[in-house]
């Protein structure tokens, strides 16, 4: 008999950012001493308990038997993290945990560049700013500013991830799948000055911190990235020249060129003694006198990240995969597939179809499937038409009908809704109608 990962019951509640009471509440026929058993694999999970907490939770029941994350978070970041309130950290790392699985079934059948990057310890004799330096070596940067950074590290096997999830005190962080794929996750709300600077400071966290964990407590692990960051943004022989006497009238040319905050501009002209403290003090000053602490004036470009966006459409586009697949391997819901991979055509072809008028003269049936809501032994599940398995089972039939609809509409399909006694009770089209009505 197959048993329920009761990690996987866990990872599924936090990522809602639920309590075990909340779930309980939700839940017939459970209580939360039966539940804080089941969570710590104390208490097997009966199957109609498991169909309802998947049901409560809006995960398909498949991915409570998946095998879970093992490679943890780094010690150092929980440091970090102290201020932030529990709850948003653990619905924060319970997301990231959640696309790191979706990462590692997707990498089973698509490679990307290898990460190659070698490690650096810091020593008291090798310094952040020396990793900084044989950093820009390896990855062969020219003298300057970093034009394309992100594209820099995806060739160089990272994936940068922009998260959407409105928690703060969170910029960035950079985690290992289980795989060993690495992923720096930086927070999409960030201004571009400060993501390009977080994922500076992530790339030293990877290559000097990571590999090395557990690290002595006494470290100011932070300090050693920010220090890496600025070198590997600005170096010390490119940039000392422009920032000597630094002045306030020169910050917005200087965030223009070197594709930084006015912030960080201030912070390396006063750490390679190019103004004194006094003077970098007096600037801050004005910066907020003129009210760009929180909200600087200018504009710094940077990329958006592909390599992922490139795995997902392999999948979509070159190995043929339909939405009912995909979710199928990833045991996700819809909902959660278009959040965590929001550049899926077939979030896109919504858009799409809002804009471009229906040529009869042209075909519009490719990767469509029709969606049927049937009855499944007492529960309800959603089938693509054709298909000899099951998209996602359900505890009720309006909860299929909700999901099979956003397939449809997703791909431009049909949906019929079928009785208990399999039926067709209702049909809806929600793409070009193969047989409109005359006249």
């Amino acid at each position: 008999m197959t048993i329920v990962n009761s990690s996987m019951l866990v990872l599924a509640r936090e990522s809602r950012g639920k309590t075990q009471q909340e779930i309980v509440a939700m839940v017939p026929n459970l209580n939360q001493g039966n539940y804080s058993k089941m969570e710590k694999g104390l208490l097997n999970v009966p199957d109609e308990t498991m169909l309802n907490i998947a049901k409560c939770l809006d995960y398909p029941v498949s991915f409570f038997y998946k095998k879970g994350v093992h490679t943890p978070i780094s010690s150092f970041y929980y440091r970090k993290r102290v201020s932030m309130p529990k709850k948003s950290l653990s619905l924060l790392e319970a997301k990231l945990d959640v696309i790191r699985l979706c990462v590692d079934e997707l990498l089973d059948s698509v490679e990307v560049p290898e990460f190659k990057i070698p490690h650096f310890e810091i020593t008291d004799n090798f310094t952040a700013t020396e990793v900084a330096i044989r950093l820009r070596e390896f990855l062969k940067i020219p003298k300057g500013p970093i034009k394309n950074l992100i594209r820099i590290l995806e060739a160089a096997g990272i994936i940068v991830y922009f998260v959407n999830l409105n928690i703060e005190k969170f910029d960035g962080i950079t985690l290992m799948t289980d795989m060993g794929q690495p992923i720096i996750f930086i927070n999409a709300s960030l201004p571009n000055d400060r993501k390009k600077f977080t994922i500076a400071h992530e790339l030293i966290h990877l290559v000097s911190h990571i590999p090395f964990s557990p690290l002595d407590s006494i470290r100011d692990v932070e300090a050693e990235a920010n220090e890496g960051a600025a070198e590997f943004l600005m170096p010390y022989l490119e940039c000392r020249n422009d920032l000597q006497g630094l002045r306030y009238s020169q910050l917005s040319i200087m965030k223009s060129y070197w594709g930084v905050s006015k912030a960080m501009v201030l912070f390396r002209a006063k750490e390679i003694k190019a103004i004194s403290p006094g003077k970098c003090t007096n600037l801050y000053i004005e910066l907020s006198r003129n009210g760009e602490r929180k909200k600087e004036n200018g504009y710094v470009d940077l990329e958006e990240p592909t390599l992922f966006n490139l795995v997902i459409h392999t999948y979509e586009n070159e190995l043929g995969y339909a939405l009912e697949d995909i979710l199928e391997v990833l045991s996700l819901s819809p909902a959660d597939y278009f959040e965590y991979f929001s550049q899926s055509k077939h979030k896109v072809q919504v858009r799409i179809k809002q804009v471009i008028e229906f040529n009869p003269n042209k075909s519009n049936n490719t990767m469509k499937k029709n969606q049927h809501v049937v009855p499944n032994n007492g529960s309800w599940a959603v089938k693509g038409e054709g298909n000899s398995k099951k998209t996602v089972v359900t505890g009720t039939q309006s909860e299929a009908i909700e999901i099979a609809r956003n397939i449809a509409k997703n791909q431009g399909s049909e949906l019929f809704i079928h009785n208990r006694k399999g039926q067709i009770r209702e049909r809806n089209t929600y793409g070009d109608d193969p047989y409109p009505p005359k006249g």
